[in-house]
Protein backbone atom coordinates (compact mmCIF):
# COMPACT_ATOMS: atom_id res chain seq x y z
CA UNK A 1 0.00 0.00 0.00
CA UNK A 2 1.11 3.56 -0.58
CA UNK A 3 -0.15 6.99 0.37
CA UNK A 4 -1.99 9.52 -1.78
CA UNK A 5 -2.41 13.18 -0.95
CA UNK A 6 -4.94 15.97 -1.00
CA UNK A 7 -2.43 18.78 -1.66
CA UNK A 8 -2.51 21.54 0.97
CA UNK A 9 -3.18 24.14 -1.72
CA UNK A 10 -6.59 22.58 -2.53
CA UNK A 11 -8.64 24.36 0.12
CA UNK A 12 -11.96 22.99 1.37
CA UNK A 13 -15.04 25.10 1.89
CA UNK A 14 -15.53 26.43 5.42
CA UNK A 15 -16.66 25.09 7.81
CA UNK A 16 -14.81 21.79 8.11
CA UNK A 17 -16.36 19.28 10.50
CA UNK A 18 -13.92 17.59 12.88
CA UNK A 19 -15.17 14.73 15.02
CA UNK A 20 -13.80 12.00 17.26
CA UNK A 21 -14.52 8.40 16.30
CA UNK A 22 -14.59 6.23 19.42
CA UNK A 23 -14.72 2.67 18.16
CA UNK A 24 -12.54 1.30 20.99
CA UNK A 25 -14.98 1.81 23.87
CA UNK A 26 -17.89 -0.52 24.59
CA UNK A 27 -20.61 0.19 27.16
CA UNK A 28 -22.29 -2.52 29.20
CA UNK A 29 -25.54 -1.47 30.90
CA UNK A 30 -25.49 -2.94 34.43
CA UNK A 31 -28.09 -5.66 34.85
CA UNK A 32 -27.97 -5.60 38.65
CA UNK A 33 -27.39 -1.97 39.53
CA UNK A 34 -24.28 -0.18 40.72
CA UNK A 35 -20.93 -1.83 41.13
CA UNK A 36 -20.95 -3.66 37.82
CA UNK A 37 -18.57 -2.94 34.92
CA UNK A 38 -20.22 -0.46 32.60
CA UNK A 39 -17.58 0.13 29.94
CA UNK A 40 -14.37 -1.17 28.43
CA UNK A 41 -12.00 1.23 26.69
CA UNK A 42 -8.93 0.05 24.78
CA UNK A 43 -7.66 3.15 22.98
CA UNK A 44 -8.20 6.84 22.31
CA UNK A 45 -10.64 7.94 19.62
CA UNK A 46 -9.50 8.62 16.05
CA UNK A 47 -10.03 11.76 14.01
CA UNK A 48 -12.89 12.07 11.60
CA UNK A 49 -13.07 14.86 9.01
CA UNK A 50 -15.94 15.93 6.81
CA UNK A 51 -15.04 18.31 4.01
CA UNK A 52 -16.73 19.98 1.10
CA UNK A 53 -14.94 21.13 -2.01
CA UNK A 54 -16.86 23.48 -4.28
CA UNK A 55 -16.11 24.89 -7.69
CA UNK A 56 -12.99 22.81 -8.30
CA UNK A 57 -11.45 23.34 -11.69
CA UNK A 58 -8.25 22.86 -13.60
CA UNK A 59 -5.33 21.75 -11.37
CA UNK A 60 -7.50 21.57 -8.21
CA UNK A 61 -9.98 19.22 -9.85
CA UNK A 62 -7.15 17.15 -11.29
CA UNK A 63 -5.52 16.83 -7.84
CA UNK A 64 -8.75 15.63 -6.19
CA UNK A 65 -9.47 13.18 -8.99
CA UNK A 66 -5.94 11.81 -8.79
CA UNK A 67 -6.39 11.34 -5.04
CA UNK A 68 -9.75 9.57 -5.46
CA UNK A 69 -8.47 7.28 -8.18
CA UNK A 70 -5.21 6.34 -6.47
CA UNK A 71 -6.82 5.73 -3.07
CA UNK A 72 -8.44 2.66 -4.68
CA UNK A 73 -11.50 2.70 -2.48
CA UNK A 74 -10.26 2.26 1.07
CA UNK A 75 -7.06 0.48 0.08
CA UNK A 76 -4.59 3.38 0.16
CA UNK A 77 -4.39 6.07 2.83
CA UNK A 78 -5.19 9.69 1.99
CA UNK A 79 -2.85 12.33 3.43
CA UNK A 80 -4.78 15.33 4.74
CA UNK A 81 -3.53 18.42 6.56
CA UNK A 82 -5.49 20.70 8.83
CA UNK A 83 -5.92 24.29 7.66
CA UNK A 84 -6.33 25.72 11.18
CA UNK A 85 -3.90 28.57 12.02
CA UNK A 86 -1.22 27.96 14.64
CA UNK A 87 -1.80 29.73 17.96
CA UNK A 88 1.67 29.10 19.36
CA UNK A 89 4.88 30.85 18.36
CA UNK A 90 6.68 27.93 16.70
CA UNK A 91 8.04 29.03 13.32
CA UNK A 92 5.99 27.50 10.51
CA UNK A 93 7.30 29.37 7.50
CA UNK A 94 7.87 27.35 4.33
CA UNK A 95 11.47 27.60 3.10
CA UNK A 96 10.72 26.70 -0.52
CA UNK A 97 9.02 29.32 -2.68
CA UNK A 98 7.73 26.85 -5.28
CA UNK A 99 7.30 23.55 -3.48
CA UNK A 100 3.82 23.09 -4.96
CA UNK A 101 5.00 23.84 -8.53
CA UNK A 102 2.42 26.61 -8.90
CA UNK A 103 5.07 28.49 -10.89
CA UNK A 104 6.05 25.57 -13.07
CA UNK A 105 9.68 24.55 -12.80
CA UNK A 106 10.83 27.88 -11.33
CA UNK A 107 13.48 27.21 -8.69
CA UNK A 108 14.08 23.63 -9.84
CA UNK A 109 16.58 22.11 -12.25
CA UNK A 110 17.13 18.64 -13.69
CA UNK A 111 20.23 17.09 -12.16
CA UNK A 112 23.34 16.08 -14.13
CA UNK A 113 21.97 16.74 -17.60
CA UNK A 114 20.40 13.33 -18.27
CA UNK A 115 16.78 14.32 -17.64
CA UNK A 116 14.32 17.17 -18.26
CA UNK A 117 11.56 18.73 -16.17
CA UNK A 118 7.97 19.59 -17.07
CA UNK A 119 5.02 20.61 -14.92
CA UNK A 120 1.31 20.02 -15.57
CA UNK A 121 -1.49 20.47 -13.02
CA UNK A 122 1.16 21.33 -10.40
CA UNK A 123 2.80 17.91 -10.79
CA UNK A 124 6.47 17.91 -11.75
CA UNK A 125 7.65 15.16 -14.09
CA UNK A 126 11.35 14.34 -14.35
CA UNK A 127 12.01 12.29 -17.51
CA UNK A 128 15.24 10.65 -18.61
CA UNK A 129 16.56 11.95 -21.91
CA UNK A 130 19.45 9.47 -22.00
CA UNK A 131 21.06 6.82 -19.85
CA UNK A 132 24.74 7.47 -19.19
CA UNK A 133 25.01 4.31 -17.09
CA UNK A 134 25.58 6.16 -13.81
CA UNK A 135 22.91 8.83 -13.24
CA UNK A 136 19.18 8.44 -12.63
CA UNK A 137 16.52 11.08 -13.22
CA UNK A 138 16.66 13.58 -10.36
CA UNK A 139 15.99 17.24 -9.68
CA UNK A 140 17.39 19.84 -7.29
CA UNK A 141 16.64 23.36 -6.15
CA UNK A 142 18.39 25.50 -8.72
CA UNK A 143 19.88 27.98 -6.23
CA UNK A 144 21.33 27.32 -2.78
CA UNK A 145 19.05 27.49 0.25
CA UNK A 146 20.59 30.13 2.51
CA UNK A 147 17.80 30.92 4.97
CA UNK A 148 18.22 28.07 7.45
CA UNK A 149 18.90 28.65 11.14
CA UNK A 150 22.16 27.09 12.25
CA UNK A 151 21.74 24.05 14.55
CA UNK A 152 17.93 24.05 14.26
CA UNK A 153 16.18 20.85 13.06
CA UNK A 154 14.47 20.90 9.66
CA UNK A 155 12.40 18.34 7.79
CA UNK A 156 12.31 17.81 4.02
CA UNK A 157 9.21 16.11 2.63
CA UNK A 158 8.43 15.04 -0.93
CA UNK A 159 5.33 13.39 -2.38
CA UNK A 160 6.44 10.86 -5.00
CA UNK A 161 3.85 9.61 -7.51
CA UNK A 162 5.98 7.02 -9.28
CA UNK A 163 6.03 6.64 -13.05
CA UNK A 164 7.34 4.65 -15.97
CA UNK A 165 10.44 2.74 -14.95
CA UNK A 166 10.55 4.32 -11.48
CA UNK A 167 7.90 2.52 -9.45
CA UNK A 168 10.43 1.64 -6.72
CA UNK A 169 13.80 2.76 -5.47
CA UNK A 170 13.93 6.53 -4.97
CA UNK A 171 15.66 8.85 -2.52
CA UNK A 172 15.98 12.31 -0.97
CA UNK A 173 19.45 13.72 -0.42
CA UNK A 174 20.41 16.84 1.53
CA UNK A 175 23.87 18.21 0.91
CA UNK A 176 26.08 21.27 1.17
CA UNK A 177 26.62 21.06 -2.60
CA UNK A 178 24.21 20.11 -5.36
CA UNK A 179 23.71 16.36 -5.47
CA UNK A 180 25.67 15.63 -2.27
CA UNK A 181 24.33 13.66 0.70
CA UNK A 182 26.74 14.86 3.39
CA UNK A 183 23.90 16.29 5.53
CA UNK A 184 21.14 13.68 5.32
CA UNK A 185 19.61 11.09 3.03
CA UNK A 186 16.60 8.80 2.93
CA UNK A 187 15.82 6.00 0.47
CA UNK A 188 12.33 4.70 -0.14
CA UNK A 189 10.91 1.86 -2.20
CA UNK A 190 7.39 2.94 -3.09
CA UNK A 191 5.47 6.05 -3.95
CA UNK A 192 4.11 8.26 -1.19
CA UNK A 193 5.25 11.00 1.17
CA UNK A 194 8.85 10.62 2.30
CA UNK A 195 10.44 12.68 5.07
CA UNK A 196 14.04 13.22 6.19
CA UNK A 197 15.07 15.42 9.13
CA UNK A 198 18.45 17.13 9.43
CA UNK A 199 20.27 19.72 11.53
CA UNK A 200 22.46 22.14 9.54
CA UNK A 201 25.87 23.03 10.99
CA UNK A 202 25.81 26.33 9.15
CA UNK A 203 23.18 28.80 8.04
CA UNK A 204 23.19 28.26 4.31
CA UNK A 205 24.29 26.77 1.01
CA UNK A 206 22.15 23.68 1.19
CA UNK A 207 20.60 21.74 -1.65
CA UNK A 208 18.02 18.98 -1.76
CA UNK A 209 18.03 16.35 -4.46
CA UNK A 210 15.03 14.13 -5.18
CA UNK A 211 15.93 11.12 -7.30
CA UNK A 212 13.74 8.57 -9.05
CA UNK A 213 16.01 5.69 -8.16
CA UNK A 214 19.35 4.59 -6.75
CA UNK A 215 20.66 2.83 -9.88
CA UNK A 216 20.74 3.74 -13.56
CA UNK A 217 20.78 0.09 -14.53
CA UNK A 218 17.86 -0.92 -16.76
CA UNK A 219 16.62 2.64 -17.35
CA UNK A 220 15.63 3.95 -20.76
CA UNK A 221 15.18 7.40 -22.22
CA UNK A 222 11.53 8.26 -21.63
CA UNK A 223 11.38 6.72 -18.16
CA UNK A 224 10.14 9.18 -15.58
CA UNK A 225 8.86 9.77 -12.07
CA UNK A 226 6.57 12.51 -10.74
CA UNK A 227 6.44 14.68 -7.64
CA UNK A 228 3.48 16.78 -6.50
CA UNK A 229 4.74 18.39 -3.27
CA UNK A 230 8.07 19.34 -1.70
CA UNK A 231 8.48 21.14 1.62
CA UNK A 232 11.29 22.30 3.91
CA UNK A 233 10.38 23.73 7.31
CA UNK A 234 11.47 23.90 10.94
CA UNK A 235 10.50 20.94 13.09
CA UNK A 236 11.18 19.44 16.49
CA UNK A 237 12.68 15.97 17.03
CA UNK A 238 11.53 13.07 19.17
CA UNK A 239 13.80 12.63 22.21
CA UNK A 240 13.77 9.03 23.41
CA UNK A 241 16.67 9.65 25.79
CA UNK A 242 19.52 7.50 24.42
CA UNK A 243 22.67 7.21 26.53
CA UNK A 244 25.82 5.35 25.48
CA UNK A 245 27.50 5.53 28.90
CA UNK A 246 27.35 2.85 31.58
CA UNK A 247 26.48 3.62 35.21
CA UNK A 248 25.75 7.20 34.26
CA UNK A 249 24.96 8.26 37.85
CA UNK A 250 27.13 5.77 39.75
CA UNK A 251 30.65 7.09 39.23
CA UNK A 252 32.03 4.54 41.74
CA UNK A 253 31.74 1.86 39.04
CA UNK A 254 34.87 0.60 37.27
CA UNK A 255 33.49 1.95 33.98
CA UNK A 256 34.69 5.34 35.25
CA UNK A 257 38.42 6.10 35.50
CA UNK A 258 39.64 8.53 38.23
CA UNK A 259 42.50 11.02 38.12
CA UNK A 260 43.54 13.13 41.11
CA UNK A 261 40.58 12.05 43.27
CA UNK A 262 40.53 11.12 46.93
CA UNK A 263 37.24 9.25 46.86
CA UNK A 264 33.97 8.69 45.03
CA UNK A 265 30.73 7.90 46.80
CA UNK A 266 27.37 6.81 45.36
CA UNK A 267 24.07 7.55 47.09
CA UNK A 268 24.13 11.34 47.36
CA UNK A 269 20.81 13.15 47.00
CA UNK A 270 20.70 14.64 43.53
CA UNK A 271 18.51 16.94 41.48
CA UNK A 272 15.65 14.42 41.39
CA UNK A 273 15.45 14.46 45.20
CA UNK A 274 16.60 10.85 45.47
CA UNK A 275 19.90 9.30 46.63
CA UNK A 276 20.97 8.47 43.06
CA UNK A 277 23.90 10.83 42.49
CA UNK A 278 27.65 10.46 43.05
CA UNK A 279 30.07 12.67 44.98
CA UNK A 280 33.63 12.98 43.64
CA UNK A 281 36.23 14.43 46.04
CA UNK A 282 39.58 15.83 44.90
CA UNK A 283 42.84 14.73 46.48
CA UNK A 284 45.75 17.00 47.47
CA UNK A 285 47.95 16.42 44.42
CA UNK A 286 48.99 19.12 41.98
CA UNK A 287 47.23 17.61 38.97
CA UNK A 288 43.94 17.37 37.15
CA UNK A 289 41.01 16.04 39.16
CA UNK A 290 38.40 14.23 37.09
CA UNK A 291 36.37 11.16 36.24
CA UNK A 292 36.17 9.83 32.69
CA UNK A 293 34.57 7.06 30.68
CA UNK A 294 35.37 5.82 27.19
CA UNK A 295 32.93 4.25 24.72
CA UNK A 296 33.36 2.77 21.25
CA UNK A 297 32.15 4.66 18.20
CA UNK A 298 31.92 4.18 14.48
CA UNK A 299 34.60 6.09 12.62
CA UNK A 300 32.49 8.73 10.93
CA UNK A 301 32.30 12.49 11.03
CA UNK A 302 29.31 13.25 13.22
CA UNK A 303 27.84 15.46 15.93
CA UNK A 304 28.18 14.09 19.46
CA UNK A 305 26.18 15.30 22.43
CA UNK A 306 27.27 15.13 26.06
CA UNK A 307 25.69 16.39 29.25
CA UNK A 308 25.57 15.87 33.00
CA UNK A 309 23.71 17.22 36.00
CA UNK A 310 26.23 18.79 38.37
CA UNK A 311 26.29 20.82 41.58
CA UNK A 312 28.86 21.75 44.19
CA UNK A 313 29.23 19.40 47.08
CA UNK A 314 31.81 20.80 49.48
CA UNK A 315 33.90 23.85 48.67
CA UNK A 316 33.76 26.27 45.76
CA UNK A 317 34.91 24.22 42.78
CA UNK A 318 33.50 24.72 39.28
CA UNK A 319 33.12 22.09 36.57
CA UNK A 320 34.44 21.34 33.09
CA UNK A 321 32.62 18.95 30.80
CA UNK A 322 34.87 17.71 27.97
CA UNK A 323 34.23 15.22 25.18
CA UNK A 324 37.03 14.03 22.92
CA UNK A 325 37.90 11.31 20.42
CA UNK A 326 41.19 10.27 22.04
CA UNK A 327 43.05 11.51 18.96
CA UNK A 328 43.38 15.20 19.75
CA UNK A 329 39.95 16.53 18.80
CA UNK A 330 37.66 17.74 21.58
CA UNK A 331 35.06 20.19 22.77
CA UNK A 332 34.62 21.53 26.28
CA UNK A 333 32.64 23.94 28.44
CA UNK A 334 33.53 25.43 31.85
CA UNK A 335 30.66 26.44 34.16
CA UNK A 336 30.61 28.49 37.37
CA UNK A 337 28.48 26.40 39.73
CA UNK A 338 27.66 29.37 41.95
CA UNK A 339 25.32 30.82 39.32
CA UNK A 340 25.41 28.60 36.21
CA UNK A 341 27.30 31.08 34.06
CA UNK A 342 29.59 29.83 31.30
CA UNK A 343 33.21 30.65 32.13
CA UNK A 344 34.44 29.59 28.71
CA UNK A 345 34.25 26.99 25.95
CA UNK A 346 36.79 25.70 23.46
CA UNK A 347 37.50 23.17 20.74
CA UNK A 348 40.78 21.46 19.86
CA UNK A 349 42.15 19.55 16.91
CA UNK A 350 39.67 19.03 14.09
CA UNK A 351 36.56 19.44 16.24
CA UNK A 352 34.05 22.06 15.08
CA UNK A 353 30.59 23.50 15.57
CA UNK A 354 30.61 23.58 19.35
CA UNK A 355 27.45 24.71 21.14
CA UNK A 356 26.73 24.68 24.87
CA UNK A 357 23.69 24.93 27.13
CA UNK A 358 23.20 25.40 30.86
CA UNK A 359 19.81 25.01 32.56
CA UNK A 360 19.21 25.60 36.28
CA UNK A 361 17.37 22.69 37.93
CA UNK A 362 17.10 24.38 41.32
CA UNK A 363 18.92 23.62 44.56
CA UNK A 364 22.28 24.48 43.00
CA UNK A 365 22.01 21.76 40.34
CA UNK A 366 22.61 22.53 36.66
CA UNK A 367 22.05 20.62 33.46
CA UNK A 368 25.26 21.25 31.51
CA UNK A 369 25.39 20.15 27.89
CA UNK A 370 27.55 20.45 24.82
CA UNK A 371 27.35 19.30 21.21
CA UNK A 372 30.43 19.15 19.00
CA UNK A 373 31.28 17.76 15.58
CA UNK A 374 34.10 15.23 15.75
CA UNK A 375 36.07 13.82 12.84
CA UNK A 376 36.48 10.20 11.78
CA UNK A 377 40.03 9.98 13.14
CA UNK A 378 39.30 7.51 15.95
CA UNK A 379 37.03 4.69 17.07
CA UNK A 380 36.42 6.01 20.59
CA UNK A 381 34.65 8.80 22.47
CA UNK A 382 35.59 9.90 25.99
CA UNK A 383 33.67 12.04 28.47
CA UNK A 384 35.56 13.87 31.25
CA UNK A 385 34.03 15.57 34.29
CA UNK A 386 36.66 17.92 35.80
CA UNK A 387 36.76 19.83 39.05
CA UNK A 388 38.05 23.34 38.41
CA UNK A 389 39.69 25.90 40.65
CA UNK A 390 38.14 28.97 39.10
CA UNK A 391 38.82 28.13 35.44
CA UNK A 392 41.97 26.10 36.10
CA UNK A 393 42.00 22.32 35.71
CA UNK A 394 45.56 21.68 37.01
CA UNK A 395 45.89 22.82 40.63
CA UNK A 396 46.81 21.58 44.09
CA UNK A 397 43.75 20.06 45.66
CA UNK A 398 42.71 20.45 49.27
CA UNK A 399 41.40 16.91 49.81
CA UNK A 400 37.88 18.05 50.65
CA UNK A 401 36.31 19.95 47.74
CA UNK A 402 33.77 17.92 45.77
CA UNK A 403 31.16 17.85 43.03
CA UNK A 404 27.84 16.02 42.91
CA UNK A 405 27.25 14.38 39.52
CA UNK A 406 24.40 12.36 38.01
CA UNK A 407 22.92 11.44 34.62
CA UNK A 408 26.17 11.78 32.69
CA UNK A 409 25.32 11.20 29.06
CA UNK A 410 26.96 10.76 25.66
CA UNK A 411 25.09 9.98 22.46
CA UNK A 412 25.16 10.53 18.74
CA UNK A 413 22.97 13.62 18.33
CA UNK A 414 22.97 17.11 16.82
CA UNK A 415 20.72 18.39 19.64
CA UNK A 416 20.85 18.36 23.41
CA UNK A 417 18.95 15.42 24.87
CA UNK A 418 17.16 14.75 28.14
CA UNK A 419 18.84 13.24 31.22
CA UNK A 420 18.54 9.46 31.47
CA UNK A 421 20.19 7.12 33.99
CA UNK A 422 21.87 3.87 32.93
CA UNK A 423 23.37 1.02 34.92
CA UNK A 424 25.12 -2.01 33.40
CA UNK A 425 23.94 -1.37 29.83
CA UNK A 426 23.69 1.57 27.51
CA UNK A 427 20.22 2.50 26.32
CA UNK A 428 18.79 3.45 22.94
CA UNK A 429 16.02 5.24 24.81
CA UNK A 430 12.41 4.53 25.67
CA UNK A 431 9.72 4.73 23.00
CA UNK A 432 6.91 7.10 24.03
CA UNK A 433 3.34 5.96 24.38
CA UNK A 434 0.08 7.53 25.45
CA UNK A 435 -0.54 11.23 25.01
CA UNK A 436 2.87 12.78 25.71
CA UNK A 437 6.48 12.63 24.54
CA UNK A 438 9.80 14.37 25.11
CA UNK A 439 11.05 16.55 22.25
CA UNK A 440 14.34 18.30 21.46
CA UNK A 441 15.65 20.86 19.02
CA UNK A 442 13.16 23.54 20.09
CA UNK A 443 13.96 27.27 20.13
CA UNK A 444 15.62 27.71 23.53
CA UNK A 445 13.89 29.18 26.59
CA UNK A 446 10.56 29.89 24.90
CA UNK A 447 7.05 29.51 26.31
CA UNK A 448 3.97 28.86 24.22
CA UNK A 449 5.65 27.29 21.18
CA UNK A 450 2.44 25.31 20.83
CA UNK A 451 -0.85 26.05 22.56
CA UNK A 452 -3.89 23.83 23.16
CA UNK A 453 -5.62 22.85 19.90
CA UNK A 454 -2.51 23.43 17.77
CA UNK A 455 -1.92 20.61 15.30
CA UNK A 456 1.28 18.62 14.78
CA UNK A 457 2.35 15.33 13.19
CA UNK A 458 4.50 12.60 14.67
CA UNK A 459 5.02 8.98 13.61
CA UNK A 460 2.68 9.63 10.64
CA UNK A 461 -0.16 10.58 12.99
CA UNK A 462 -2.08 13.83 13.34
CA UNK A 463 -2.16 15.15 16.91
CA UNK A 464 -3.56 18.18 18.70
CA UNK A 465 -1.77 19.83 21.63
CA UNK A 466 -3.58 19.71 24.96
CA UNK A 467 -1.15 21.89 26.95
CA UNK A 468 1.34 24.66 26.15
CA UNK A 469 4.72 23.46 24.84
CA UNK A 470 7.56 25.31 26.56
CA UNK A 471 11.31 24.85 26.12
CA UNK A 472 14.29 25.20 28.45
CA UNK A 473 17.75 26.60 27.78
CA UNK A 474 18.77 23.34 26.05
CA UNK A 475 15.79 23.42 23.70
CA UNK A 476 14.11 20.48 25.46
CA UNK A 477 10.36 20.21 25.96
CA UNK A 478 7.50 17.91 26.95
CA UNK A 479 4.74 17.70 24.36
CA UNK A 480 1.22 16.72 25.47
CA UNK A 481 -1.43 15.86 22.89
CA UNK A 482 -4.46 13.81 21.89
CA UNK A 483 -5.28 11.30 20.53
CA UNK A 484 -2.72 8.98 22.11
CA UNK A 485 0.01 7.48 19.99
CA UNK A 486 -1.00 4.53 17.83
CA UNK A 487 2.64 3.89 16.86
CA UNK A 488 5.69 5.32 18.59
CA UNK A 489 8.28 7.53 16.87
CA UNK A 490 11.95 6.61 16.78
CA UNK A 491 14.62 8.86 18.26
CA UNK A 492 15.25 11.90 16.04
CA UNK A 493 11.99 11.38 14.12
CA UNK A 494 10.56 14.78 13.12
CA UNK A 495 7.65 16.37 14.94
CA UNK A 496 6.13 18.39 12.10
CA UNK A 497 4.36 21.68 12.80
CA UNK A 498 4.13 23.20 9.30
CA UNK A 499 1.33 21.49 7.35
CA UNK A 500 1.14 18.32 9.46
CA UNK A 501 -0.58 15.38 7.76
CA UNK A 502 -2.82 12.64 9.07
CA UNK A 503 -3.55 9.36 7.31
CA UNK A 504 -7.22 8.83 6.47
CA UNK A 505 -9.48 6.56 4.46
CA UNK A 506 -12.66 7.56 2.67
CA UNK A 507 -15.38 6.09 4.89
CA UNK A 508 -18.27 6.54 2.46
CA UNK A 509 -19.35 3.75 0.14
CA UNK A 510 -19.13 5.91 -2.95
CA UNK A 511 -16.94 8.78 -4.05
CA UNK A 512 -18.98 11.14 -6.10
CA UNK A 513 -17.62 14.18 -7.86
CA UNK A 514 -20.36 16.27 -9.42
CA UNK A 515 -19.29 17.84 -12.70
CA UNK A 516 -20.68 21.32 -13.16
CA UNK A 517 -20.89 22.36 -16.84
CA UNK A 518 -18.07 19.92 -17.57
CA UNK A 519 -15.49 22.31 -16.10
CA UNK A 520 -16.15 22.65 -12.40
CA UNK A 521 -16.49 19.91 -9.80
CA UNK A 522 -18.04 19.58 -6.33
CA UNK A 523 -17.36 16.82 -3.84
CA UNK A 524 -17.99 16.00 -0.19
CA UNK A 525 -15.53 13.75 1.63
CA UNK A 526 -16.12 11.84 4.85
CA UNK A 527 -12.71 10.73 6.15
CA UNK A 528 -11.64 8.49 9.04
CA UNK A 529 -8.13 8.36 10.46
CA UNK A 530 -6.13 5.13 10.28
CA UNK A 531 -2.68 4.35 11.70
CA UNK A 532 -1.58 1.47 9.48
Amino acid sequence: MSDVMIPPWVLPESPETIRWIDDATQSFPPAFGRGMTQRSSMADPRWGLKRRYRGLRSDQKAAILQCLNESRGQFNKILVTSHAPLRGSFATSEILSNGTFANGTTGWAAYSGVSSLTVADRVLRDMLTQNNGTTVAAFVNSSAITTLTQYAPYVVRAMILGGKGFATGSQILVGSTSGASDIASQQFTSQGLVSVAFVPNSGGSFFILIAGGTSASGRLAGDYFSCSYVSISRCALADLGPNSLLYSSDLTNAAWSPLGLLSTAYGTTGAFGTATASTIVENSSNSVHNKSQQIARTSAIADWQAHAIVSRGSGTRNVRLLIDDGAGSSGQVDVDLSNGSVLGSAIAGFASNLRVAVQSLGGGFYYIGLVVNLTASSSAIRLFVYLLSGSTSVYTGNGTSSLIVECANVNLSSCFTRPVTTTSAATAGSAPSGGAMYVKGLPASTDGLLLPNDWMETANQLKQATAPLNSDAAGLGYLQFRPSLGDSPADDDPVIINQPFGRFIYSGQQKELENQFGIYGDIEMDLEEVYS
